[in-house]
């Protein structure tokens, strides 16, 4: 994601400077894109920083050191990275108390979207900032949207649509299993679910051949946003057990080797497989 919006801001003719922890990410950005050797000048080469990390507190022990903090003073930060709304009021009260400007926004769509007509940016925060700083934010496509001056809101809606399409994958993957353990084509469930038929192709990708798809978001993004989701019911006393549950199917996944695959590989936490145990095929 991060380099799909470096490259929407180049495209729209922007002076860009990248900076990534992997300075392998930062090749392809040789020669059209200023490349940054640490956190400090990336954030001291321009008037607006975006970040876009895997969790907050990958961001916070970015950017809250003494020398990137002076930096940042009187600049705008735009935090798309996905979190909690405790965290993304955090993340506002620190920005406040250091004198740096800051909008909270939520990214709605995969990668190769960003740039486009069919992007989704959705922002919080003061309003005359989203006004002022609207000429940058419209070069991530689409259009950048307000939803509200209070920071945290919007983030509670963006870990509760997370929740539902991971969890709505993972309703399906479970009866595709029944399927798969009587030997019926998985396409014949199709015509039964409740599900739109655009969600079923998307979340068919692979599953009846274990080639997943790739590079759009994959499955340890998707366990870490999930990680989020914990958080936020654990922080607002909300029953965990579905959370849990779709968390261990996300480990479980991963650790058959498909954490770079994206979300439809999650039907391998439900795949039945061979058990080892002669006993369990016996019935009482």
């Amino acid at each position: 994601m991060g380099s799909a919006l470096a490259h929407a801001l180049i495209a729209a003719g922007h002076d860009v400077t990248v900076f990534n922890r992997s300075s392998q990410k930062c090749t392809p950005f040789q020669g059209i894109a200023r490349v940054a050797s640490s956190v400090e000048e990336a954030c001291g080469a321009s008037e607006v920083i975006f970040v876009c990390v895997v969790n907050y507190e990958v961001s916070d022990a970015l950017l809250r050191t003494p020398e990137v903090e002076a930096s940042l003073a009187g600049k705008l930060v735009v935090q798309l990275t996905t979190g909690t709304p405790a965290s993304a009021r955090d993340g506002a009260a620190w920005a406040t108390r250091r004198g740096i400007q800051y909008l909270e926004g939520v990214i709605n769509v995969y990668p190769p979207l960003i740039g486009t007509a069919e992007s989704e940016v959705i922002y919080s925060g003061p309003r005359e900032l989203f006004d002022h700083y609207l000429p940058v934010l419209v070069a991530l496509g689409g259009q950048p949207k307000f939803y509200g001056e209070q920071i945290g809101p919007y983030a509670a809606i963006n870990l509760a649509g997370v929740a539902l399409m991971a969890g709505c994958h993972a309703v399906l993957y479970h009866s595709l299993a029944m399927l798969e353990s009587e030997s019926v084509p998985l396409q014949d469930l199709e015509p039964s679910t409740i599900f739109l038929d655009w969600f079923v192709e998307h979340a068919m990708h692979g599953v009846d051949t274990a080639s997943y798809p790739s590079g759009n978001g994959s499955m340890r993004i998707w366990r870490d946003a999930n990680e989020d989701v914990r958080r936020h019911v654990e922080e607002v006393g909300l029953d965990p057990t579905f959370i849990s549950f779709l968390l261990s199917s996300m480990t479980r996944t991963i650790e058959l080797g498909h954490g770079d695959d994206d979300l439809p590989a999650l039907y391998e936490g439900f795949r039945p497989r061979p058990s080892t145990s002669p006993e369990s095929h016996v019935r009482a």
